[in-house]
C-alpha cells in the first residue's frame, strides 16, 4: 500500500467520531480488527437516550422532534429509527462494543458540554477493553469545543482536542 506519511500505511485505520459519531466509531472498532486507534469527541455512551414518555410519543406520532441545544434547529427522527433501535438493541450497545475493543482509545469531552453529559466519557473509559485508554475532560468548553457554524476559526479548546487526537493517532498507528 502507498505511504500517506513516512511512517503510516493505508491499511492502518484510525477513527475519530463526534457525539453520535463517537458511538458509531466505537461500534465499528469493535467489529473490525484493522482499526488501530479510536478517538471520540463528546461521544454518547448510549443510543438509548430518550425517556419512556418521549418513546411513547415517538411511537404514537411516528416521529421524534429533537432540538439542537446549540442552534435551536429541530431535528426529526422517523419511527423507523426507533424500530431499528428496538429490533437491533444488542448491535447498538455502545458500552458492550467498547468492552471488546483492543485498539487504543482516547475519549475527549468538554467539561461544560450542553448536549452530552461529560459522565459519558467516564462510562466509556470504564467499559473500554483496550489496554491503552485515556479520558480527557477539556475545561471551560462545551459540545463543539468552541467551534461554531459557520466556521470562524479555531478556539484554544478546539486546538487542544485536535492536537491530542493527532498525537494519539500517530502514536497508535506507527
Amino acid at each position: 500500500s502507498g505511504s500517506l506519511h513516512p511512517r503510516l500505511e493505508a491499511d492502518r485505520i484510525g477513527l475519530v467520531g463526534h457525539s453520535r459519531g463517537g458511538g458509531v466509531v466505537i461500534l465499528a472498532a469493535a467489529r473490525d480488527s484493522r482499526i488501530r486507534a479510536v478517538v471520540t469527541w463528546a461521544s454518547i455512551a448510549s443510543f438509548f437516550r430518550y425517556s419512556d414518555r418521549a418513546i411513547d410519543e415517538w411511537r404514537r406520532t411516528g416521529k421524534l422532534d429533537v432540538p439542537n441545544s446549540r442552534t435551536g434547529q429541530m431535528l426529526h427522527l422517523d419511527r423507523s429509527v426507533l424500530e431499528d433501535f428496538e429490533a437491533n438493541r444488542a448491535a447498538y450497545d455502545i458500552l458492550a462494543a467498547c468492552r471488546s475493543i483492543k485498539a487504543p482509545c482516547l475519549f475527549l469531552h468538554g467539561a461544560q458540554d450542553e448536549a452530552v453529559d461529560a459522565g459519558d466519557a467516564d462510562r466509556l473509559l470504564d467499559a473500554c477493553g483496550a489496554a491503552e485508554k485515556r479520558r480527557e475532560i477539556v475545561d471551560a468548553t462545551g459540545h463543539t469545543f468552541g467551534a461554531a457554524h459557520p466556521w470562524v476559526g479555531p478556539t484554544p479548546a478546539w486546538e487542544r482536542v485536535v492536537k491530542a487526537s493527532e498525537e494519539w493517532l500517530l502514536r497508535a498507528m506507527i
